[in-house]
């Protein structure tokens, strides 16, 4: 969780940007590219890397597939519906176009996450509220229609809404011209969603970038990116 203290979560939160030219491409992903097309791979192909001091990028892991918190946060600078886009590409077209801001993402959980020892059920039925407007940058997870309390004319009634139904409850995510216009506007968007129980969540997502986007920048790195 905060400051990288806790039980191992698996990703919470990132900061990512489009970009059409990248030096971590070249270096990690773009030699992989003859092999890709020999093998008829067809897909999301993503490389987690770390870059140690001397700017070498080491692959940590590959994700062969749309992965998440990921591609939530990345629908965020998609312009237009991801889904006409991957249909479009199973006719040989590609129409993706994305926006070149910063999106950041959080991950929204609850419960005795991340141990999830407890059954999901034990965690599910807690009825979720969404304040106005942000529903867009709202990406809900392990959620589902339940019945959820309401108040109407003074007295308590039971109304059709959505519920949790587990642990991992919701990605949100915000997007700017800067890291830290990027991060603002997820939180608000974090503090928007609520229900009756321990919503957990980092606020510390893009926090170590104010020191290290410049060392990687000096690297050829994530060139572009500006943190305010």
């Amino acid at each position: 969780m905060n400051d990288d203290l806790g039980g191992n979560t698996g990703e919470m939160g990132t900061v990512i940007r489009h970009v059409k030219e990248s030096k971590l491409f070249s270096m990690v992903l773009e030699p992989l590219t003859e092999y890709l097309h020999y093998c008829d791979f067809v897909g999301d192909c993503n490389v987690n890397c770390i870059v140690d001091s001397e700017g070498v990028p080491w692959p940590l892991e590959f994700t062969v597939r749309l992965g998440w918190p990921d591609f939530c946060i990345r629908q965020e600078v998609i312009r237009g519906d991801p889904v006409q886009w991957m249909t479009e590409l199973l006719a040989g077209r590609d129409s993706l176009e994305t926006s070149t801001e910063v999106a950041a993402g959080i991950v929204l959980a609850h419960g005795d996450f991340p141990q999830e020892k407890d059954k999901a059920d034990e965690w599910a039925g807690y009825p979720i509220e969404v304040a106005n407007g942000v529903d867009r940058h709202v990406h809900w997870q392990q959620i589902s229609h339940g019945r959820v309390p309401v108040i109407v004319n003074g007295r308590l009634k039971s109304t059709p809404g959505i519920v949790t139904a587990g642990q991992y409850v919701a990605v949100v995510s915000g997007a700017g011209s800067t890291v830290v216009e990027a991060i603002v506007e997820a939180t608000t968007v974090a503090e928007s969603v609520s229900w009756p129980s321990n919503v957990m969540r980092r606020t510390d997502i893009g926090r170590r970038l104010r020191s290290e986007l410049s060392t990687l920048q000096q690297f050829g790195f994530a060139e572009g990116m500006r943190y305010e």
